[in-house]
């Protein structure tokens, strides 16, 4: 969904920016993740979002996709933390 804020130089790049959120699924946000969510924002102070969207991939262990360079650090750092693992399952 945050593809959808960027300005886009025409609206072909903009349908297909849609088209690839129609093709790629939705995922809940269950409890679990609201409490990796709260984990990672009291560990690294990221806004709200960017926890969220963290968190989930964490939490279903699907790859990450930004361009947010430090959020793919920390996606990595987590991967590999212990106390993800055990309470959430995480697996690289």
């Amino acid at each position: 969904m945050e593809i959808l804020w960027y300005k886009f130089d025409n609206n072909e790049d903009e349908q297909k920016a849609i088209d690839f959120l129609n093709e790629t699924s939705k995922l809940d946000i269950n409890e679990k993740i609201e409490d990796l969510v709260i984990l990672i924002k009291r560990k690294y102070s990221l806004k709200i979002p960017d926890c969220i969207i963290l968190a989930t991939s964490l939490f279903y262990n699907i790859e990450l996709l930004t361009n947010d360079v430090d959020l793919v650090k920390i996606y990595r750092s987590e991967l590999s933390d212990s106390e993800i693992q055990r309470l959430y399952q995480v697996t690289n």
